[in-house]
């Protein structure tokens, strides 16, 4: 797996600074967040597969929006994206049951 980034972020301080913010937000929503940082997380939905992965658009949507981050709290993981929860709105939430596994960065 590789370094921990955020959306298209690589520099490590830049990184850290989007994660503390897209952290913050998913807090203000009322999510209790693990500190857990997930590269990956593969998922089904009404009968569809769908691969999430941090940096890309996600596998099994029609939306070219990237995938900024994945969250962690219980009982789901959230899916953060720009215009689900990383700038505006809710993140799209996962129940961990519908998760076939989740990829956690190095």
């Amino acid at each position: 797996m590789p370094a921990f980034f955020v959306g298209k972020i690589k520099n490590p301080d830049k990184a850290e600074e989007a994660w503390t913010a897209l952290v913050k937000f998913a807090e203000l929503q009322g999510f209790n967040l693990t500190s857990r940082r997930i590269f990956q997380l593969h998922y089904r939905h009404d009968s569809q597969e769908y691969v999430a992965q941090v940096g890309l658009p996600e596998e099994g949507d029609a939306s070219t929006d990237i995938v900024w981050a994945i969250l962690e709290s219980d009982p789901f993981y959230l899916v953060c994206k720009t215009n689900r929860g990383a700038v505006r709105g809710t993140p799209i939430l996962v129940g961990k049951h519908h998760a076939h596994s989740a990829i956690d960065f190095d």
